[in-house]
């Protein structure tokens, strides 16, 4: 989390692997509320290859994509909950309160195939730990699974044949950095 010109917008720099991408997004913190889609807040969006070259993307076809809005929407209807206080933590000489967040769901969705049901089962489970003194997102860590099951069921229940093998997908999010006095990055070209 990097400052930003305006005092109401942080840029957040998200990077993978030293050979990916890294993507630098300048938010306007006051939108990123329950009250807006998580791509309204997104100012300006700018990537740096690995060479070095520096490219802007275009917001307006980002806001249109089906698969970024798929990404942005919150894939638990009805999670469990689970919230345990952790020990005070210190990083770079602050101070950190720290929060465990676990959510947790299986959702069944049924359709009909023939006399049969098809059945898909998806357990989601997404542990965090938050701290409200980081800015803007407030996340120090974050890992989530996400297990799909397709089969079939015979009429009373019995489950018909072989099922076809889970799809697992496990994604894990960490704050390498973070500051509210930190400068706004300077390489990043102006518009």
């Amino acid at each position: 989390v990097l400052a930003a010109l305006e005092p109401t917008q942080r840029w957040l720099r998200i990077e993978g692997r030293p050979d990916t991408p890294v993507d630098y997004l300048l938010l306007a913190t006051n939108l990123l509320t329950t009250e807006h889609p998580p791509i309204d807040a997104v100012v300006r969006l700018v990537r740096r290859s690995p060479d070095g070259t520096w490219e802007e993307e275009d917001l307006a076809e980002h806001r249109e994509s089906r698969l970024v809005q798929r990404h942005l929407q919150d894939p638990f209807t009805d999670p469990t909950l689970e919230r345990v206080a952790l020990e005070d933590s210190v990083a770079l000489g602050q101070k950190l309160t720290r929060e465990r967040v676990t959510l947790s769901e299986i959702q069944r969705e049924e359709r009909k195939a023939g006399t049969n049901l098809l059945v898909i089962e998806t357990k989601l489970r997404a542990v965090a730990t938050l701290s409200p003194e980081l800015p803007v997102v407030g996340l120090l860590d974050a890992h989530t699974v996400t297990m799909v099951r397709t089969y079939s069921e015979v009429p009373g229940g019995r489950k018909s044949g072989r099922a076809a093998p889970p799809l697992l997908s496990e994604r894990s999010l960490q704050c390498l950095g973070f500051g509210r006095l930190v400068p706004a990055p300077t390489e990043i070209p102006p518009r």
